[in-house]
């Protein structure tokens, strides 16, 4: 009897200490070029169990739990080929580190991209009109820099922007008048990512447009048709000249611009010595516009 209960006694022991068992296995998936694999799916079978974990963005991944000895290890991530690997525990070893290669799936479909034709300019009856995404639009480039590729559209020495011969004296901006109307003022203020289409249109005035009779000679109107979301900004410029014998120049613009509504501010003081003295002059200008209901 004494002998039956310490075969149990041991029995237990044994049984206690198998149940305490904690192994871990932990490891690196990188692809053949050594980069890491993130989102990669590891599964470990431990004899009933199955434990289950996800590489992180270093391709790295730990699974602890792990109650036996040897485990079949199973690694998927898409693009890759399938991955499985029996790893068994060294004696008096709780923890292995497993580094995983994993090869690109030859039967798997290279990125398709799907491109459609881009048409730069489109003629209509009183209207020539550029598609900006036709035209090399770099960062920080300014809406003159995008009408120079135009063609059909030049630039004179006074920096006037010039359409199959004449000067363009009208700026808009989705079809509303734009602050002061003076194309060379803006052009080279507001940013040219912001452009989706660049229309040259033939302007009779607000009377042809209004009654559709055209008479006279049209003047060219320059409108600006912007992208989705982008027809607001804050922008302006300040310029300073200076010489000799009290003779300097400033020249500050502000502008803000919310869709239908305008502010404008500028200002110049002028300093001129010449024969009858010393002349100096201060002007200030203050512009606003803004579509208060659909009457006024």
């Amino acid at each position: 009897m004494r002998i039956f209960f310490i075969l149990l006694f041991n029995l237990f022991l044994v049984g206690n200490a198998i149940s305490q068992i904690n192994n871990r296995v932990n490891g690196t998936i990188r692809d053949s070029l050594n980069k890491p694999i993130a989102g990669a799916s590891i599964s470990v079978a431990s004899g009933a169990d199955t434990l289950r974990a996800v590489s992180d963005f270093r391709g790295k991944f730990g699974i602890s739990g792990i109650r036996t000895q040897s485990v079949e290890v199973f690694i998927k991530s898409m693009g890759y080929m399938p991955h499985e690997q029996q790893v068994s525990f060294p004696e008096g070893k709780r923890i292995i580190n497993l580094p995983v290669v994993l090869i690109k799936d030859k039967n798997t479909l290279d990125e398709v991209v799907i491109t459609t034709q881009v048409i730069p300019i489109r003629i209509m009856k009183d209207t020539v009109e550029y598609n900006a995404a036709a035209y090399l639009v770099r960062e920080n480039d300014r809406v003159d820099e995008l009408l120079k590729q135009l063609p059909g559209i030049s630039f004179d020495r006074e920096g006037r922007a010039i359409a199959m011969g004449k000067v363009m004296t009208k700026l808009r901006i989705n079809g509303e008048d734009f602050f002061t109307n003076t194309v060379k003022d803006f052009i080279n203020q507001l940013p040219a990512d912001m452009i989706a289409k660049i229309q040259v249109i033939n302007d009779y005035g607000d009377e042809a447009n209004f009654t559709g009779i055209k008479t006279g000679e049209s003047q060219k109107m320059l409108n600006l048709v912007t992208k989705p979301g982008r027809g607001r900004g804050n922008f302006g410029n300040t310029s300073v000249n200076t010489g000799t014998n009290q003779r300097y120049g400033i020249q500050t613009n502000g502008n803000l611009w919310r869709e239908k509504k305008q502010i404008g501010f500028k200002a110049n003081v002028n300093s001129i010595n010449n024969a009858a003295g010393v002349n100096r002059s201060i002007s200030t200008s203050l512009n606003y516009r803004d579509k208060l209901s659909e009457t006024l």
